[in-house]
């Protein structure tokens, strides 16, 4: 999808193979960061898309995604991302689910048209 909307991907990844998370809901929470940075790629000029994955495991899975977006993004007073919109939303309330079942932290940053989500699983 990525791909199609002209969005540079990098991906640099060390993942080991025995995580002490269920992979099915690691995979469905990647996959909904990925469907969020590539909806915010949408909003800004072609040759500024962009999205960066980088995981790197050192006892505990350290999991960042950061992307271009258009404008700076509003947090809720828990600092995560929240949108007005109708049907909007919720990727980000699974990856949250995710956070809480598997104690898992996770931060927002929004700075310089840059999203950044990092994970600590």
């Amino acid at each position: 999808m990525a791909e199609k909307n002209n969005i540079k991907v990098e991906v640099s990844t060390t993942i080991p193979s025995n995580l002490a998370v269920d992979e099915m809901q690691l995979a469905i929470t990647v996959s909904n960061l990925l469907e969020n940075a590539i909806h915010a790629c949408m909003e800004v000029p072609e040759k500024e898309r962009f999205i960066s994955v980088t995981a790197k495991y050192k006892s505990q899975l350290l999991l960042e995604v950061s992307n271009s977006c258009k404008d700076k993004v509003k947090l809720d007073e828990e600092g995560h991302p929240y949108s007005n919109e109708e049907n909007h939303g919720i990727g980000t309330r699974s990856v949250l689910a995710f956070v809480t079942q598997t104690n898992s932290e996770i931060r927002y940053i929004a700075e310089n048209n840059v999203f950044k989500v990092r994970m600590i699983v």
